[in-house]
C-alpha cells in the first residue's frame, strides 16, 4: 500500500508539473518582465511524437513597436492573437520582402513580418518583411468609413476589421482619427486591411557613394543607429538631424533637414573627410582594478586613448562581475566614457555614461545575463543606449 501511495503521489506531482510548464509556455506581453520573453512554437505533440516544423514564413506577425535604442521589437502574432517582445542585435539580419538586407529603422509599426530563430543569447538571428501581404505607401486618395469598417483607396474598397490597427507617430490611434489631409501607408491581404499608418510629416534620407562605409553604421540623431547598405534610403520624421559615419579611419558628421514628402540626398564620400582620423577617448571604470581590453588587447586607460575612427571591440573584466563586452564606434574627435558597474552617481554634463549593472558571477550562465544602460538622469543632453554598441559622437556642440 505504501508503494502504491508513493507512486500515486509521484504521478500527481508529474501531472501538476506538466500543467505548470504548459501554462508557462505562452505568455502575453502584459505579463512580461523587463528582461524580455522569447516565444517558440512547440515541436512536439501532446503524446510526445515529433511534428513537422512549420516554415518560418508561414507564421505572420505585425510590428507593434520597434525600439531601435534598446533593440527590442514588439509583435502581434496572428496565430494566437497575443503580443510578444524579442531582442535583436548588431548581427540580426533584417530582410526586405525580396530577401535583400534592410535596416532595423525600416521595420516600423504596422508592417507584417516573419521571424527567424534566436541565437544563444536569445536574440533574433533574422526577420523579414512578409511577401504574403501587400503594402501601399504615400496614399492621399482615400475615404474612411469607420461605421461600416471600410477604407476606400482610389476606386478599390477594403474591409477594416476589429483586428486591424491604426498607427500614428509609432503609437496606436483610433481609425476614425484619420483626416482627409493625412498621408497613409496601408498593409493588407486580399481585400482585408491589416494596418494603417499615418505617415504625414515624413521624408526620405537617400545615401549615395556608400562604398567606403558599407557594412559600417550610420548614426542619425539621438535614436537611430543602422547598418549601411549600398545606396540605402530611410524614411524619417521631418526635422533636423545630425548624421555621423565612421569606418577604418574615415568619417565625419553632417547636419541635415528632412522635409515632409521630400527626399534629402547625402553623399557619404563627401563626409569621409581627411584620413585617417583618430578620436581621443578617456575611460573611467568602476570598480577600481578593472581591466580594459580594446580590440582584444589590455590597455592602460589612465590617460586618453587615441583610437582610429570606426569599429572597435571593448571588454571590461573584473574579479567580481561577468565580463562586459560592447562594440565601440569612434566617430568624434574626443569623448569621455564612464563605465560604472556599482557607482550610480549622476554624470557631469560633458560625459557620456554607460551603466553596466551586472550580477555576481555564478555557474549558471542564464543567471549572469545583464544589460548596459547609458544614464540620462538629470541630463537630457545624453543619449540613452541599451544595446550592443556605444558611440563617441559628441552630444553637445
Amino acid at each position: 500500500m505504501k508503494r502504491i501511495s508513493k507512486n500515486r503521489l509521484m504521478w500527481i506531482a508529474v501531472c501538476i508539473l506538466t500543467l505548470v510548464l504548459s501554462a508557462c509556455g505562452k505568455q502575453s506581453l502584459d505579463k512580461l518582465g523587463e528582461g524580455g520573453y522569447h516565444y517558440y512554437y512547440p515541436s512536439t505533440q501532446q503524446d510526445g511524437t515529433q511534428v513537422a516544423e512549420r516554415e518560418k514564413e508561414d507564421i505572420l506577425y505585425m510590428i507593434v513597436a520597434n525600439d531601435t535604442v534598446h533593440e527590442l521589437i514588439h509583435v502581434y502574432c496572428y496565430d494566437n492573437g497575443m503580443q510578444y517582445q524579442y531582442h535583436y542585435g548588431l548581427f540580426t539580419d533584417f530582410l526586405d520582402k525580396y530577401g535583400n538586407t534592410d535596416s532595423a529603422a525600416q521595420f516600423t509599426p504596422g508592417r507584417v513580418v516573419w521571424l527567424g530563430s534566436t541565437d544563444e543569447e536569445g536574440k533574433l538571428k533574422e526577420l523579414g518583411i512578409s511577401d504574403r501581404v501587400w503594402e501601399y505607401k504615400d496614399i492621399t486618395r482615400f475615404e474612411t468609413n469607420p461605421e461600416e469598417g471600410q477604407l476606400k483607396i482610389a476606386d478599390s474598397l477594403y474591409s477594416y476589421g476589429s483586428d486591424a490597427i491604426t498607427f500614428s507617430n509609432d503609437s496606436q490611434v483610433e481609425f476614425d482619427s484619420i483626416t482627409k489631409d493625412d498621408t497613409l501607408a496601408v498593409v493588407g491581404i486580399g481585400k482585408k486591411i491589416l494596418s494603417v499608418s499615418v505617415t504625414t510629416g515624413h521624408g526620405t534620407l537617400q545615401l549615395a557613394n556608400t562604398t567606403l562605409f558599407d557594412d559600417s553604421y550610420l548614426q542619425v540623431g539621438e535614436k537611430i543607429f543602422v547598418r549601411i547598405t549600398p545606396d540605402m534610403s530611410l524614411d524619417l520624421p521631418e526635422g533636423q538631424y545630425r548624421l555621423a559615419v565612421a569606418n577604418d579611419g574615415w568619417g565625419g558628421t553632417k547636419d541635415i533637414k528632412i522635409k515632409r514628402g521630400k527626399t534629402t540626398k547625402v553623399d557619404l564620400d563627401k563626409m569621409k573627410g581627411k584620413g585617417p582620423k583618430y578620436g581621443k577617448v578617456l575611460f573611467s571604470i568602476n570598480p577600481e582594478g578593472a581591466i580594459l581590453y580594446l580590440d582584444g588587447q589590455p590597455v592602460d586607460y589612465s590617460q586618453p586613448i587615441s583610437l582610429k575612427y570606426g569599429k572597435h571591440s571593448l571588454s571590461v573584466v573584473t574579479e567580481e562581475y561577468d565580463d562586459w563586452e560592447r562594440t565601440l564606434y569612434v566617430n568624434s574627435p574626443e569623448a569621455t566614457i564612464i563605465i560604472k558597474v556599482t557607482d550610480e552617481e549622476t554624470p557631469a554634463p560633458s560625459t557620456q555614461v554607460v551603466e553596466a549593472p551586472k550580477p555576481p558571477k555564478t555557474t549558471e550562465s542564464a543567471d549572469s545575463q545583464g544589460s548596459s544602460e547609458t544614464s540620462t538622469e538629470q541630463n537630457p543632453d545624453l543619449y540613452k543606449y541599451l544595446s550592443d554598441y556605444l558611440s563617441t559622437l559628441s552630444l553637445r556642440d
